[in-house]
């Protein structure tokens, strides 16, 4: 190893797991180490995220494996670059890293794949946060459990056949079920734990939810392709679901968001982290229902971390004043930039409009 690379390895904060494998010079004995650090440090953990992080059923166990690939493939990548360029990235915590890409990658999955699930998730834990007799907390073994504040202390858990009876008998719950547009957080959510009588997991309660409130992400109707007239950041926030597989409708909004990504910093954050559909779907969901942008390109064009990305998902779509105080500007500035943004998108579309006609 040369001495330039030894002192790169020595300046930066490098976890032990990985000196080893930095340090190999020889090609195939490298790839060795690295499949070793994968398969015995990188995948249980991996496999216990990935798990606990999906919700249960037939979809989840179908993009499982999909995504642990993806994870696995990220830090291969990421791994291979710290090997190229030790200066460059910090390992510090290897495993630590790990289950970063991990729960992001699950995130993203999650909040592109089954927005509507998503958003309800987003909706409990919001009112579990907010309403002073509820709490969420995690157990020891790692479990995220919900209920009355007062059961933190509780080793009983309400069972998953509870669970299950009251999604096939919902009169249980002893109040009355409307759509999840109307639904009562508080109201609701006091009755199903006084019908589990014991702390429920997260998941499982937004389960119970989903199907009480008729909340499914399979079931979207097939939308009509895009009008001649149709303006095509409408389209985007349309409520309407869009199939990529209609040319004219993909290729409109693959010009829209190359033209988004064309935009002043500020006007980008001002545009995306702001937009919502009627239903208040966020610009992160509305982008990956219509397979133009995945988290990725979307924090590389709000010019932020994906990591950062996601620990905004729950404040996404965000108020004027919140985005006014991230970019550091008034809220009327904001207002500005939007309107900016989106006359220049219009401006810039048209000639594609005009040509459809």
């Amino acid at each position: 190893m040369t001495t330039e690379k030894t002192a790169a390895i020595s300046a930066v904060d490098t976890d032990p797991l990985l000196a080893p494998f930095v340090r190999e010079q020889d090609s195939e004995r490298a790839d060795i180490l690295l499949s070793s650090l994968i398969r015995t440090y990188a995948e249980p953990v991996v496999d216990r995220i990935v798990r606990r992080t999906l919700p249960g059923g037939p979809i989840s166990q179908n993009d499982y494996e999909d995504i642990k690939s993806e994870v696995l493939i990220s830090l291969l990548d990421a791994l291979s670059k710290f090997k190229q360029n030790p200066s460059r990235s910090r390992f510090n915590n290897f495993l630590g890293y790990v289950a970063v890409t991990a729960y992001n990658t699950c995130y993203s999955h999650l909040r592109l794949k089954h927005p509507k699930r998503w958003r309800l998730k987003n909706q409990v834990r919001y009112a579990l946060n907010h309403t002073q007799e509820f709490g969420i907390w995690e157990s020891e073994s790692g479990e995220q459990l919900c209920g009355f504040d007062e059961w933190r202390a509780s080793n009983d858990r309400c069972s998953s056949s509870s669970i299950a009876k009251l999604r096939l008998e919902p009169d249980l719950v002893g109040v009355p079920v409307t759509g999840h547009q109307q639904w009562k957080p508080a109201q609701l959510l006091t009755a199903l734990f006084r019908y589990c009588g014991a702390p429920v997991e997260l998941d499982d309660l937004v389960d119970a939810l989903a199907q009480l409130l008729g909340v499914s992400d399979r079931d979207a109707a097939v939308g009509p392709p895009c009008k001649d007239e149709c303006d095509l950041f409408e389209t985007l926030a349309s409520s309407d679901p869009l199939q990529s597989d209609l040319i004219e409708s993909r290729l409109a909004l693959d010009l829209l968001w190359n033209e988004i990504r064309s935009l002043p910093k500020n006007q980008i954050r001002a545009l995306l982290l702001g937009l919502r559909d009627k239903q208040g779907l966020d610009a992160v969901s509305l982008l990956g229902n219509a397979g133009v942008a995945s988290l990725r390109d979307i924090a590389e064009a709000l010019r932020l971390d994906p990591s950062d990305v996601v620990r905004m998902w729950d404040e996404l779509p965000m108020s004027d004043l919140k985005i006014a105080e991230l970019l550091g500007v008034s809220r009327q500035q904001v207002i500005n930039l939007r309107k900016s943004a989106r006359e220049r998108l219009a401006y810039r579309i048209e000639p594609f409009r005009t040509s459809r006609r």
